[in-house]
């Protein structure tokens, strides 16, 4: 075969097409392509919208139920462009009385649930929607995510569960304070509901806990014993300098406190608090900086 011969395998053509584009490039190429696409949906909807509603709601409700699984999937640029062109599309339900909100919900997409705080009052319509099951939108936050790649986007079940709160926290302020209580046609309310669907994850960071309290113990004591040995060999040959000593030997059993404990207070706050997560007395389960960075 000559030398000069062109790779003309897949891989080869791959290659020769990759290799003139830095990564930059290629970040640049597919930011506008996106671009280009959301584009032409805009310019497809602006059309699709001077359809009469009936003609509407057929082509995107019953054939091929566009904007849920757009929701689903966590689409944020294309909902949004569809619902500025043809604001109705958040009042469109599927099979189940689910709203986009209510998919948000229980695919744990916020991007799409944070639309809510931009429809004003009109949010206290569709927070009444319910599925067959009398489920309402704080019920949907209290189930377990449905998908495994939302839930295991935070690893640990103890970060997992601080995580399933917080959602359940953040829809408890748009539902009206009627549905927090409200019980479902299993005579479940959204707190039991949570408990309930949790009981493996709770369990699961209890078991965290324990292993992680054993190991603190364990390097603790060690410490202890490190500093009581560097004492008791030093502090009689020089019993002048003892108390600069025992300052010494406390060091490293100080650091390892002040860089462990709030980590360990966290884990129980994680795990603990959603047994007192429904009593409006406690204290704030998170501080408002964790808040900021949820919304």
């Amino acid at each position: 075969m000559p030398s000069n011969a062109v790779d003309q395998s897949p891989s080869g053509l791959l290659n020769k097409n990759l290799n003139p584009f830095s990564g930059f490039k290629l970040a640049r190429m597919k930011k506008v392509v996106h671009k280009q696409a959301l584009d032409l949906i805009r310019y497809l909807w602006e059309q699709v919208i001077l359809l009469d509603e009936e003609t509407i709601s057929s082509q995107i409700g019953k054939p091929w139920p566009l904007i849920f699984t757009a929701a689903e999937r966590g689409n944020l640029d294309f909902l949004t462009i569809l619902i500025r062109l043809y604001p109705d599309l958040i009042f469109k339900v599927d099979q189940n009385t689910y709203t986009i909100f209510h998919i948000a919900i229980l695919n744990r997409h916020e991007d799409i649930f944070r639309i809510i705080y931009q429809i004003g009052s009109i949010k206290n319509l569709i927070t009444t929607y319910k599925d067959k099951e009398g489920n309402n939108m704080l019920h949907l936050a209290a189930k377990l995510v449905e998908s495994p790649s939302r839930l295991n986007v935070i690893p640990g079940a103890a970060l997992q569960l601080q995580r399933e709160l917080l959602w359940f926290e953040e829809v408890k302020k748009v539902v009206q304070p009627r549905h927090i209580e409200e019980k479902n046609t299993h005579g479940k309310t959204p707190g039991a509901l949570f408990i309930e669907q949790h009981k493996e994850m709770m369990k699961e960071g209890e078991q965290l806990i324990i292993g992680l309290t054993a190991l603190f113990i364990s390097i603790g004591a060690m410490m202890v014993a490190f500093m009581a040995t560097f004492f008791l060999v030093f502090s009689n040959r020089l019993h002048q300098y003892s108390i600069p000593i025992a300052a010494v030997a406390s060091l490293p059993v100080l650091f390892f406190i002040w860089q462990h404990f709030r980590l360990f207070v966290d884990m129980i706050h994680s795990t603990y608090t959603a047994r007192s997560l429904f009593k409006p007395n406690k204290s704030p389960l998170f501080s408002k900086k964790v808040k900021a960075k949820v919304a």
